[in-house]
């Protein structure tokens, strides 16, 4: 019985026909997979400009002349490093693809379980790629791309493919099919792929070398330079070194990039001139503004320029500097202020960025001294007596050295820590103290120099009584009604001595006392009075100082307790 039930099994078991699979499917199934890759190189263009005051900007291989004023002159080089073919303002650099091809599996099923089937096995792409399969797992390259084998039943084999593109393929999205073919069936599997991104991208980022400025930096694709996609700007500036009066030198730079080789070139030519410089006046006292004028000089370019006394010591330069116009001559209402001892001669200095002289022929001769002033500024405008404050002298002039003497004056007084005070950068400050109530007036005087004349200049202060402080110390702070304490208002302040009287008075209760008197006279800053305690409770009495010549008035309160 048990052997008849299992043939019953076994005959009631499906055996799939050669064309068809379970649930009626085809036998073979084919399923694919799809990875694209191509190459993109960035395309890159070099373009060199030399800029330089007298000619302007030019493209590559030109001849700049330098019309300056001494053997040396500072020329710019610009370097624009930009994507190829890639107007101004395009979004997307310029770059060539190479190297396409899409490379994958396929995977070949035969869900038979019986019976094995002989396959022939193809692929093709939908943008133009030549598509080939490698003969593996006993099946045989047949010369076209395809392969031909057996699969055998319930069984699953995977080869590999690649499709390659003698040109740029038709689209950037694409899709592999992959098809078996056997003798009862055909059946396809697809997949879609895409050249949007490059696996491997060449000269992204390339770096420019010069034979002046050395290596730049580095240019990358993502950049974006003054409007332009993929622009790299680079600047750098060279000082161009001549010979005598009248020679001219030439120097020739090139920019390279590195990876490509591409390079750009500029040639500057550098002659030596003299420009002119006229100043006016000529002549007259330390202080005087001069107005300066000239040509010759390189155009629209800054100069710094100062003016320089022949004398050892003292000897002053503060560095101005002016521009010029697109003739190379100084531009109008360019100033000077000159200053120096009397009887000297100095020179106008001129000098370029790198701080060469340009031209020291325009002199002025300073005749007499310059005038100053003096301002006081004192840092109170009140001050109290036995108290300090401090005044400072400013003195203009170019620059102001010597010293400055102080005095004062009127209704009030004062005493100086230091009667006189030596001028540093200009100014200096000396300490006072209030002396005596009233109105003041602080004169610092400037002696002069040898190029400045002296000047004086003042400043009001109010001095005022010293504030005080009034203050009871008792002997007892409780004590029995019947029975006496002594309390003595003591005078502090900022004043040396305090005299006058205190008076004295109960301020509150419940207590109740006796004062031995009403007023006392200070001495020395103090007084005293008796108190008598007359009935019980708490008892607050004030002492009211009434101030004197020098000294404010206060007053000051204390409490104690009556048994």
């Amino acid at each position: 019985m048990t052997v008849i039930g299992l043939s019953a099994v076994l005959l009631s078991r499906p055996v799939y026909g050669e064309s068809q699979g379970a649930n009626g499917a085809p036998a073979l199934s084919v399923t694919n997979t799809a990875s694209p890759s191509f190459t993109r190189t960035y395309k890159w263009s070099m373009l060199m400009t030399c800029e330089q005051p007298t000619q302007g900007g030019y493209w590559s291989e030109i001849s700049c002349k330098l019309d300056i004023s001494t053997h040396s002159a500072m020329t710019d080089y610009d370097v624009l490093v930009t994507s190829s073919d890639c107007p101004v303002g395009c979004s997307t650099p310029a770059y060539v693809d190479s190297g396409w091809s899409v490379n994958g599996t396929i995977t070949v099923t035969n869900r038979d379980t019986v019976k094995s089937f002989t396959t022939t096995v193809s692929d093709k792409d939908s943008v133009g790629g030549a598509c080939s399969i490698g003969a593996s797992n006993g099946f045989a390259a047949n010369g076209n791309g395809t392969i031909t084998g057996s699969i055998a039943a319930n069984a699953s084999l995977t080869f590999s493919y690649a499709c390659t593109y003698s040109s740029a393929p038709s689209s950037s999205n694409g899709m592999n099919s992959a098809m078996a073919v056997w003798s009862t069936g055909t059946t396809t599997g697809t997949h879609a792929f895409s050249f949007e991104t490059p696996t491997t991208n060449v000269n992204s980022v390339v770096t420019v070398t010069d034979t002046l400025g050395g290596s730049f930096r580095t240019c990358s694709n993502t950049s974006v330079w003054d409007g332009f996609s993929s622009t790299c700007y680079l600047h750098y500036q060279y000082t161009l070194t001549g010979g005598q009066v009248g020679s001219c030198v030439t120097q020739e730079d090139t920019a390279t990039i590195a990876e490509t080789g591409q390079n750009g070139s500029a040639t500057v030519k550098f002659c030596a001139t003299v420009p002119n410089l006229t100043i006016s006046p000529t002549a007259g006292a330390s202080g005087t503004t001069v107005t300066l004028s000239g040509n010759g000089y390189a155009q629209d370019h800054t100069y710094n320029y100062c003016f320089e006394p022949n004398t050892a010591s003292p000897h002053y330069c503060t560095y101005l500097n002016f521009v010029t116009d697109g003739d190379g001559e100084i531009l109008p209402t360019v100033t000077l202020p000159v200053f120096g001892p009397v009887g000297t001669t100095g020179q106008v200095v001129v000098t370029d960025a790198s701080n060469t002289t340009v031209v020291t022929h325009a002199s002025f001769a300073i005749t007499s001294k310059g005038t100053t002033t003096t301002t006081v500024e004192c840092n109170y405008p009140t001050v109290a007596e036995d108290t300090q404050a401090a005044c400072t002298a400013f003195v203009s002039g170019y620059p102001p050295t010597g010293t400055v003497s102080w005095k004062y004056g009127g209704t009030g007084s004062v005493s100086f820590i230091s009667s006189r005070c030596t001028l540093s950068f200009g100014y200096c400050t000396a300490t006072i103290v209030g002396s005596k109530v009233g109105t003041v007036t602080i004169t610092a005087t400037y002696s002069g120099s040898s190029y400045n004349l002296g000047s004086s200049g003042e400043a009001a202060l109010i001095i005022t009584k010293a504030s005080t402080e009034t203050t009871i110390s008792c002997t007892r702070p409780t004590f029995p009604s019947g029975s006496s304490i002594v309390c003595t208002a003591t005078v502090t302040g900022a004043y040396s001595s305090h005299t006058g009287t205190i008076a004295w008075s109960t301020v509150s209760g419940p207590g109740r006392v006796t004062l031995s008197m009403k007023t006392c006279t200070l001495k020395a800053g103090k007084c005293s009075v008796t108190v008598k305690g007359m009935a019980a409770g708490s008892v607050t009495i004030e002492a009211s100082y009434s101030g004197d010549s020098n000294n404010t008035g206060s007053s000051g309160t204390h409490s104690f307790t009556i048994n």
